[in-house]
């Protein structure tokens, strides 16, 4: 059995430089696929404490301020994953089932990190 795909999850990008392209060398080995996964926490599961007592327009405010963070650091996420893949070498796309070469993709999606 060979390995096809592997999983990187990253939630801060700083902390994950490493990790990606310890993944990408791989992945160049085994002609595997490297799909990068990040974790956007929802902003309303994040802050239904933060906002008690603030009223309607406080509580948007910091909601929106929370969702602008998370938006930006997705961006910053997927910046350094495709940084790290053009210096491996490894091209971003899907990978067809047994092609030769390693490739890689990013998904990002909302929900809670555990």
């Amino acid at each position: 059995m060979s390995v096809k795909t592997i999983l990187v999850p990253i939630g801060n990008p700083e902390r994950a430089v490493e990790p990606v392209s310890v993944a990408l060398a791989l992945a160049r080995r085994l002609d595997a696929h490297v799909t990068g996964l990040h974790v956007k926490p929802d902003a309303k599961e994040l802050l239904p404490y933060a906002t008690l007592g603030l009223s309607a327009k406080m509580a948007e405010s910091v909601r929106g301020a929370a969702e602008h963070n998370s938006e930006e650091i997705a961006k910053q996420v997927r910046e350094m994953f495709a940084a790290a893949c053009d210096a491996a070498g490894v091209p971003m796309g899907e990978k067809a089932l047994d092609a030769p070469g390693a490739t890689a993709s990013m998904k990002v999606d909302s929900g809670r990190a555990r």
